[in-house]
């Protein structure tokens, strides 16, 4: 008796069935290159249901040194991260792989292990910028997975602390997963805290024209996902009230960052600006949104009085494009520092855009509302 599935059935829209049978992957290159031209295909809501992850491919047959000398020694399948700079490494078998059970493990083990000391945080921009290929702008494509959530600047840094820590997900994927393989992720998952091991099913059918890939997720368990929520902490769901709290705890409760901080978020309230409130679990962000041009906005504010001007980033319609080009041209008018073309944002600290709060609200909304005014919305 197996629950194992060896066909399935597909209903066409004229209503006709169409069978599905199991088959097999030739070579694991042709495995690897459906995961990285189709990372979702790692259900990242089977992984985190609360939090569904999402996918950066940062490189394919990835290097890692011994640390005895500086040249590779192993190459990983797959290098991703998700969106919260947690780095994933993918190894890739075929069931017919008999490593499968003996060595994948103490490989992937040996890759972690040795992972942090290779990979430095100039070193991962790099890779990165190379998966991207000529022509493309790297910073603009992790901006755009990113979706504000984090920091473009402070990224691949916050890539290699996770790496420093254990904090990263290793992942086996295989047309096939034996139940002693998943017992052994399982027995691993609730040994380590920080580092999630995960096992991938990922079935193949096809027939007749058509294919379809089913992935399914093995490892997480109730002990391990509490042992994960402890270790890490979970998300935090800022507010204006708890970003201003925590504004005034850093920043002190009348000091010229704070004043300028409640000031900037009065006047773009005022002005009728959505406020996007981060999920940082160590500081708060504001971003302030026009959904009507973009779903991004031009800068983000952090409750330690950082500021990210990343008007680079309205780039996601042709409204949003006729916005940053009024934008940027107001910026600079004014003296505010801008983002450039080399990078898809721009940190700055307090003393130098707190001066110019009013200056900057009132660019924000102006070039706004003549973006609106000529695209007749």
């Amino acid at each position: 008796m197996t629950d194992e599935v060896s066909r399935i059935y597909l209903m066409t829209k004229e209503r006709t069935v169409v069978e599905l049978t199991t088959e097999r992957y030739e070579e694991e290159k042709d495995f690897e290159s459906l995961l990285a031209d189709h990372p979702s295909l790692m259900d990242g809501e089977q992984i985190d249901p609360e939090n569904p992850r999402r996918w950066l491919l940062v490189g394919r047959q990835v290097g890692i040194s011994d640390g005895v000398v500086d040249v590779a020694r192993w190459d990983l399948d797959l290098l991703f991260v998700d969106q919260e700079a947690i780095p994933t490494l993918v190894e890739v078998k075929r069931k017919s792989d008999t490593r499968l059970r003996r060595e994948v493990f103490g490989q992937i083990l040996e890759y972690a292990a040795n992972a942090p000391t290779f990979w430095t945080p100039g070193w991962l921009k790099e890779q990165f910028a190379g998966q991207c290929g000529t022509g493309n702008d790297p910073d603009l494509a992790l901006s755009g997975f990113l979706r504000q959530e984090r920091p473009v600047q402070t990224f691949w840094e916050e890539v290699h602390a996770n790496l420093e820590k254990g904090n990263m997900r290793l992942v086996l994927v295989a047309d096939r997963i034996a139940p002693e393989v998943q017992r052994i992720v399982e027995f691993l998952n609730e040994s380590m805290t920080l580092t999630e091991v995960l096992a991938l099913e990922l079935k193949y059918y096809a027939g007749n024209g058509y294919a379809t890939h089913v992935p399914r997720v093995m490892g997480r368990t109730a002990r391990m996902d509490l042992q994960r929520k402890q270790a890490a902490g979970a998300r935090r769901a800022w507010s204006r009230e708890s970003f201003l709290s925590d504004v005034r705890s850093r920043c002190g409760e009348t000091s010229v960052t704070t004043r300028a901080i409640e000031d900037l978020l009065d006047r773009l309230d005022g002005a009728g600006f959505e406020a996007r409130w981060g999920t940082g679990s160590a500081r708060g962000s504001y971003t302030p949104i026009d959904s009507r041009l973009s779903r991004r906005g031009p800068i983000s504010l952090y409750s330690d009085g950082t500021m990210n001007v990343k008007t680079l980033w309205l780039s996601d319609s042709d409204l949003a494009k006729a916005w940053q080009a009024r934008i940027r041209a107001a910026f600079e008018r004014t003296g505010i520092p801008l983002d450039v073309v080399d990078t898809a944002e721009r940190r700055v600290e307090p003393d130098k855009w707190a001066p110019m709060a009013a200056a900057m609200a009132e660019s924000i909304a102006r070039s706004r509302d003549e973006s609106l005014e000529d695209a007749g919305v």
